[in-house]
This record gives C-alpha cells, structure tokens and sequence, in this order.
C-alpha cells in the first residue's frame, strides 16, 4: 500500500477529497458518464479512480483524513453504486484487468486500515471480481495484469492457495517465447509479431518489478534465473532505447498518438526504479546513472556506451553514441506492422516503413505528432498524398516482404528493408 500512499502528499489528498464532495445519493457522481462504453477514454473509470484516492485519504497514516467516517461513508456508497450499475465497455481490458484492478487495491486499502466495508458488499465485489478472465490463457503483460489483480484477490482473502497461483502466473512472462513477449532477443512483442519494447514492454517492467519488489525475501520470491532475464531486458533493451529522458516514438506502438507518449522522465520519481533496487540491490550504480539521464540532472550522453544492436525477431536496429541515437524501424512478413484499435495511432500507416529516430537531447519529437505530416516521417519513402490516409486495418498486418534484418559485431552494422506497401516498392541499406 505504501507505493499507493507515495503517489500523493496531504494536500493532493485534501484537494482530491474537497472535489468529490458532490456525490449523489446513490453514490455516483453527477459529471460522470455511466453510459459510455467506449474502448479508450472510458469515463466511467474515472468513478474507481476516485473511490481509489478516496480509500488511500482514509488508509493513509498519520493524514487528516485517517479513519474518516464521512470518508468512509462515500467510499461504501460508491462501491455499491459500482456493483448496481456495473457499468461496461467495449474493451474487455477495461472490464477484466482495469476495473477488476481498482477494485481490488480499493478493498485492500479498506481492509489494510481496518476500516473493512460491510461483509456482504465485499463478497459480491469479490465475487464480480471473480468473473474477469483469468490469466492461463493470455500472454505476455496481459497475463501480468490480470495475475497481478489475482494476488489483490489473494490478499483480500488470505488465500495462500490463490497466491501461489497468482504469483506462479504474474512470474510467467519472465522467459523466452516465440509467441507474444519477451523475445530471444531481448525485444519485446505483443499483439503477435508487433513490437513493443516500450508500450507493453514498459507495462511488463513495471509489472514485474512491483510483484518481485512486493514478494522479496518471502517463499514467493522471484528466482535467479528470472531476474537476469528481468534485468537484462531493463538495463540492456529499455533503458538503451532511451534518449535522456525520453523513448524512441517507433517503440510506443499505437500510443504514440498519445499527449506525452515519449516522456519517461516520470519513471524514475514512480515505482519502478524503486521497485528495481528492492528486488536486486547490486544494480544500485547503474540505476544510478539511467536516473541522472532520465532526470535530465545530466545531459543525455552521460555515461553512455557505444553500441550497436540488431534485434533480429523485431526488425529493429538501435545505434547509440554518447553524442547521438540513430534507430531503425522495419516490418517484414515475420513481423506486424504499427497497429491502430482502440481510434489510436489512425495515420500511421506507413511508421513501420524504414522510419528513423536521430535524436541528440532525446525530446526533438516530443509531441510533435499532431503536427506530423504522416507519409513524410523521417526515413520513410511513401507516397505523397494532400490528406493524411487512415490505416485500413486496425489489427495484426504483417509485413509483405522477405528480405529485412541487419548485422552487428556491438559496435557497428548494417540494416536491409525491401518494401513494398501501398505500391511504394524500394530497397533501402543503412550501414553505421
């Protein structure tokens, strides 16, 4: 709870709880949407955020609002609304992981503040909760949301049975696959042959660093074996990905579309670097220097190793120079092209086509892409149309030619894409 507890001083907490004092009678609030089933921007949700930072007013110590009846009072009525209502969206993410998610650090925080709300409201909340998907048959950071709100479940219930279970799973992405995750060559993919490496890479991170950081030094704790794994795709994929403070626009997926989609330089205040060093304290100095770049307390080239590294399952070739990063992205039939559900990313039709990201300080493209003229990104041939042209499929388009990869000995190398989509047909090298 403590990490919920760290996400909000007294008076972000005061603020917060001042602002949701209009909630009806019935426990819902009357600027919220209940009716919306969209797929992103669910309004709805909004109503677990709020009972979330309600919960964490009256849980956390030695705050004004510690054990505060009217707090209370409106975190029952609007867990009950929740329950009545059942409100639902079009993405299943939001109902299975999202909502089952809040719901479950919402009791936790109730109970944990012995402030438990009426037993038979807790029973039918847990047993909604029970009706998510589980985790067996999903892959990759889906599997690790969905076991992470599993040891929620766990702990509301003190089931070590269900722990286990939900400890076994959240643990399970940490291993090398030809299906969706982590690649064998340190990549990251999901959607298929998509690549991710931040995106869902970022969300298996922070996932697997915070269930390893909340088990450590107990029978659950996350083995050896695992944890280099872990670590190497932190310290030799992520963090390499990174420019400063800031992440390559070709690793987002549909999330570049998003405002602030290339700003990590939050990371390193949030859980993860945190939760890095209390599940191995041995990577102290080099977490030491990622934050000094991240934070921008040193410039992007501080500290940085010359490298040169070909990820050959992900069509992705990442350069970086202390002064410099000089990335590569490219689709082949192996591979996905950059999905567009949910209504994002709608016009980047042709981002997997040889695209470029040269960045010195890192934010040269920091929210540049409303502004974008989307067949003209940097590195890519395509045809010039007077509007930008929406993607037509939305979902798991792969490439349609062969001849893409590259060659690396660490330092230098060589990148090949034949393309031929929307009747642009090229053969493009790039030698470091």
């Amino acid at each position: 709870m403590k990490e919920i507890f760290d996400k909000s001083n007294d008076v972000q907490l005061t603020k917060a709880v001042l602002s949701f004092k209009n909630i009806n009678s019935d426990g819902s609030w009357p600027e919220i949407n209940y009716d919306d089933n969209s797929a992103s921007n669910w309004a709805p949700i909004r109503h677990l955020e709020r009972l979330q930072t309600l919960a964490s007013a009256f849980a956390k110590p030695n705050n004004v609002y510690k054990g505060n009846d009217e707090i209370y009072q409106t975190i029952v009525k609007g867990l009950h609304f929740w329950y009545v209502k059942n409100p639902r969206s079009t993405n299943w993410w939001q109902n299975d992981i999202a909502t089952t998610q809040y719901l479950g650090r919402v009791l936790l925080l109730m109970s944990a503040s012995e402030g438990n709300i009426p037993e038979d409201l807790q029973k039918v909340l847990i047993g909604r909760m029970q009706t998510a998907q589980g985790p067996f048959t999903f892959t990759g950071a889906n599997k690790l949301d969905i076991a992470i709100a599993y040891i929620y479940r766990a702990l509301i219930t003190n089931n070590d049975k269900l722990m286990n279970i939900a400890v076994m799973e959240a643990f399970q992405p940490i291993e090398f696959t030809t299906a969706e995750g982590l690649q064998h060559d340190y990549s990251y993919q999901q959607h298929k042959e998509q690549l991710m490496i931040s995106a869902y890479g970022y969300v298996f991170l922070t996932g697997e660093y915070q269930v390893a950081a909340w088990v450590a030094g107990t029978k659950y704790a996350l083995d050896n074996q695992k944890l280099t794994l872990l670590n190497n795709y932190f310290f030799n994929t992520y963090s390499n990905a990174l420019r400063g403070g800031y992440m390559d626009y070709n690793l987002e997926g549909r999330g570049i579309s998003r405002p602030k989609a290339l700003d990590k330089t939050r990371i390193a205040d949030g859980g993860l670097f945190k939760d890095i060093l209390q599940t191995d304290k041995t990577k102290k100095e080099a977490l030491n220097i990622i934050t000094e770049r991240v934070t921008g307390k040193k410039p992007a080239s501080f500290d940085v190793k010359p490298l040169h590294i070909y990820f050959w399952k992900g069509d992705y070739t990442l350069h970086v120079r202390p002064e410099y990063s000089f990335n590569v992205r490219t689709v082949s039939k192996r591979t996905v092209r950059t999905e567009s559900g949910n209504k994002e990313n709608l016009l980047g039709t042709v981002l997997p086509d040889g695209s470029v990201n040269l960045t010195r300080r890192g934010n040269e493209y920091l929210n540049i892409m409303p502004a974008w003229e989307w067949d003209k990104i940097p590195g890519v041939t395509a045809r010039d149309y007077d509007t930008a042209v929406i993607l037509k499929k939305q979902w798991g388009e792969y490439g349609s030619t062969d001849f893409v990869g590259g060659v690396t000995d660490s330092l230098y190398g060589a990148t090949v894409y034949e393309q031929d989509y929307d009747d642009v047909k090229v053969k493009k090298h790039i030698s470091f």
